[in-house]
């Protein structure tokens, strides 16, 4: 899912990124990092406890580098006045919803939800995205200036990657029996982002996504997560520094 970025240097003006099954020539390596493929990843370390590395350089390092290749790393920070880039300075909350055949992912209530956090969170601009239906820049356009990211559990969690870095993040759990994965909180706190999460209080008795019919999110609970997350973002917002670089409109029109 990530195949798009690695080509952006050639149009942005960043050094390019190669795949080694695509140079044909000799060549010797100064730096190089191999990652273990799929779920013997780093990243599925501790899926369902408690991460003994809370702290981890090495992705805070590579979350740098890949912001900065996408043109990420000095995107306009809103609050002291600033605008998001299309003319607001309110939170931007991106609630994350998915369509079938998901199916145990789907929030049940998604219009009432939706609702909600526009009714009951001011100072916050609510904007409801289906990811599967946009290209891969088309979600970077919107996690880009994205405040708090609020949806169920699945990959596009793993946008944590280049949220600002006073961001907040919401997981969502479906009705399963299944112990939660934990590899996005995971992911999120190895970011420095404010996580949090919510699940269903009682499970849907299936032990799988596919299985499980829709998940009904209790508004109440979630509306008062994100009050306390909001007010933390919104600290974290006002002590966050200048940008110090420009943002490449080449890249995204939405710093214009």
């Amino acid at each position: 899912g990530l195949e798009t970025p690695w080509g952006v240097s050639d149009k942005g003006g960043y050094r390019p990124v190669f795949r080694l099954h695509d140079l044909n020539i000799n060549i010797t390596l100064q730096h190089a990092l191999f990652v273990p493929p799929g779920y013997s990843s780093l990243l599925y370390a501790h899926l369902i406890e408690d991460n003994e590395c809370p702290h981890f350089p090495l992705w805070l390092d590579f979350r740098r580098w890949f912001k900065s290749h996408l043109g990420l790393f000095h995107a306009p920070p809103r609050g002291h006045g600033h605008s998001d880039g299309r003319g607001s300075t309110k939170l931007q909350l991106l609630l994350i919803v998915r369509r079938p055949p998901t199916k145990g992912r789907i929030i049940e209530n998604e219009a009432k939800l939706e609702q909600a956090l526009v009714d009951q969170l001011p100072g916050v601009k609510v904007t409801l995205v289906d990811f599967a239906q946009m290209s891969l820049w088309e979600q970077l356009t919107h996690i880009a200036t994205t405040d708090v990211m609020v949806g169920m559990h699945g990959a596009a969690m793993g946008w944590s990657l280049v949220l600002p870095d006073h961001a907040g993040v919401l997981e969502l759990f479906p009705l399963t029996t299944d112990k939660p994965w934990r590899c996005y909180e995971h992911e999120a706190t190895w970011s420095g982002l404010v996580y949090r999460s919510w699940r269903p209080a009682k499970s849907g008795g299936s032990a799988s996504f596919q299985n499980a019919g829709p998940t009904v999110v209790d508004i109440e609970q979630v509306v008062t997560i994100l009050k306390d997350m909001i007010q933390l973002v919104r600290e974290r917002q006002n002590q966050a520094r200048p940008p110090t670089g420009l943002f490449p409109k080449k890249l995204f029109r939405i710093a214009e």
